[in-house]
C-alpha cells in the first residue's frame, strides 16, 4: 500500500569436489543438504582413510599423498590403517585429488624372525605394485632346553614347495619375490633333537672319555663331535664305529635307534680290564719278572710283575692281548682274551724259591749220601772186627 525497497544479502560461494579417495567424514556445508558448497573464506577438513577398496584377493589402493587444484602433490606419511585429514580454506573453487598406489599383502603365518630386504611401506605386510622383496630366515631356531629346536626345511611360495639345504648357522634368504599379485608364504620347519652319548668300559664302570664315535645315517658315515649331534625327527640310525684307542670297540650287538626325542645313552664298549699272573712250578709269585705286552692296536708295553707276581694292564680294546715274560734268562710267551678271562696265568721254571728249593733239596740228598756212606762203612768195619 505504499512503495517498498527490497535489497538483498549475497555471499559468494565456491564449490570443494573430491572425486578420488575414501571420504571418512567433510566439515558440514554451509547449507545443510548442499553438499560440497561454502561460503567464501570457509575452512574445510576432509578426513580421509588410508586404505580402501581391500579385497579377499590381498589387494587395495593406498594414499601417498594429495594435491590441490594445480598445486605440487603433498606427501603424507604411510599407513595401512587410520585416516589422514586435509584441510583447505575456500577462496576459490577447489579440487582435493588423492594421489594413490596399489597394493598388494604378503601374507606369512607364524612368529618366526623374518629379514625381509625392504619393510612394507605400510608396515602391515603390504607392498607396493612392481616393488620386489627378499625375506631372510634363521636356519635354525627355537631352541629349547638346549636339546631340541627347530630346522628350516623348505618353504612354500603361493603353493609352490622349495627346498631348503640345512646349514647348522647363518641365515638363508629367499628368492626375490615381485609384487604384481598378493602373496602367501609359508617356512616349513623340522624338530630336532640333541643325540649325544657316554662311553663305558665292558663293565659300565670305568667312562671313556676319548672315544670317537661314527654314525650310519641312510647309509652314510657321519663323525660325531662329543658334543652331540643333532638329528631330525625320525631319523633312523646305527653305531657304526666307537674308535678308542685306535681300534673299533662298539659291542658286536646293538640296536637301531629312531629320533623321536632327546637323546643321552650310555653304550658299554669291548674295552675290558685284565691282569698278568706269572709264577714259578710251586705256585709262588716271581716278582721282578719282565712282561712285554702288545694289545690289539699294537701298541706295545714292557712292565714288571709286582710283589704278588702279577702286572695290572689297565684297560685295553677288544681284551686281546700278546705278551713276553722274562726273567733269569728264561722266557715264556702267553696270550689272554679279558672278555673270557680277566687274568692270563703264565708259569716260569726257574726261581729263587725253586733254586732254593733245589738247593736244599741237594743238601739233603747230599747229606743222605754221606750218611748212608758212613753207615755203610761203619757196619761194613763190625763186621770185619766179627770175623777176625
Amino acid at each position: 500500500d505504499t512503495p517498498k525497497t527490497i535489497s538483498a544479502s549475497v555471499a559468494a560461494q565456491f564449490q570443494l569436489s573430491t572425486p578420488t579417495g575414501s571420504i571418512k567424514a567433510v566439515t558440514p556445508p554451509t547449507i545443510m543438504g548442499d553438499e560440497g558448497w561454502y561460503d567464501s573464506g570457509t575452512n574445510v577438513a576432509v578426513a580421509y582413510d588410508y586404505s580402501w577398496n581391500q579385497d579377499s584377493s590381498g589387494s587395495r589402493l593406498n594414499a601417498v599423498g594429495y594435491i590441490v587444484n594445480q598445486e605440487p602433490i603433498t606427501s603424507i606419511s604411510r599407513s595401512g590403517s587410520g585416516i589422514f585429514a586435509v584441510r583447505v580454506s575456500l577462496t576459490e573453487p577447489k579440487t582435493i585429488d588423492i594421489t594413490s598406489i596399489i597394493q598388494y599383502s604378503l601374507a606369512i603365518p607364524g612368529s618366526l624372525n623374518i629379514q625381509p630386504s625392504s619393510n612394507s611401506p605400510t608396515s602391515d605386510g603390504y607392498y607396493d605394485s612392481g616393488s620386489a622383496v627378499t625375506l631372510t630366515v634363521p636356519y635354525l631356531w627355537g631352541v629349547a632346553e638346549g636339546n631340541s629346536r627347530q630346522r628350516l626345511s623348505s618353504y612354500i611360495l603361493d603353493g609352490e614347495t622349495i627346498a631348503v639345504s640345512s646349514s647348522e648357522e647363518g641365515s638363508f634368504t629367499t628368492s626375490e619375490i615381485l609384487f604384481t599379485a598378493s602373496h602367501n608364504l609359508i617356512f616349513n620347519s623340522m624338530p630336532q633333537y640333541l643325540i649325544s652319548f657316554e662311553f663305558t668300559d665292558n663293565s659300565g664302570t670305568v667312562f671313556l672319555d676319548s672315544a670317537e664315535l661314527q654314525l650310519s645315517i641312510n647309509g652314510a658315515v657321519k663323525e660325531v663331535p662329543a658334543s652331540g649331534i643333532w638329528l631330525d625327527n625320525n631319523t633312523q640310525f646305527l653305531i657304526s664305529k666307537i674308535i678308542w684307542n685306535g681300534v673299533d670297540v662298539k659291542p658286536i650287538q646293538q640296536a637301531s635307534y629312531t629320533v623321536l626325542s632327546p637323546l643321552n645313552e650310555e653304550i658299554s664298549c669291548r674295552v675290558y680290564n685284565s691282569k698278568v699272573s706269572i709264577s714259578d712250578l710251586f705256585n709262588m709269585p716271581i716278582v721282578g719278572a719282565q712282561v712285554s705286552v702288545t694289545f690289539a692296536n699294537q701298541t706295545t708295553v714292557a712292565l714288571t710283575t709286582d710283589f704278588v707276581g702279577s702286572i695290572d694292564l689297565g684297560l685295553m680294546p677288544l681284551g686281546t692281548f700278546d705278551a713276553v715274560a722274562s726273567y733269569l734268562a728264561q722266557t715264556v710267551s702267553l696270550s689272554g682274551n679279558a672278555s673270557t678271562q680277566p687274568i692270563t696265568s703264565a708259569k716260569i721254571c726257574i726261581s729263587p724259591v725253586v733254586i732254593g728249593a733245589v738247593a736244599c733239596l741237594s743238601a739233603i740228598i747230599v747229606i743222605a749220601v754221606l750218611l748212608i756212606r758212613r753207615k755203610s762203612k761203619k757196619l761194613t768195619k763190625q763186621s770185619e772186627g766179627k770175623q777176625v
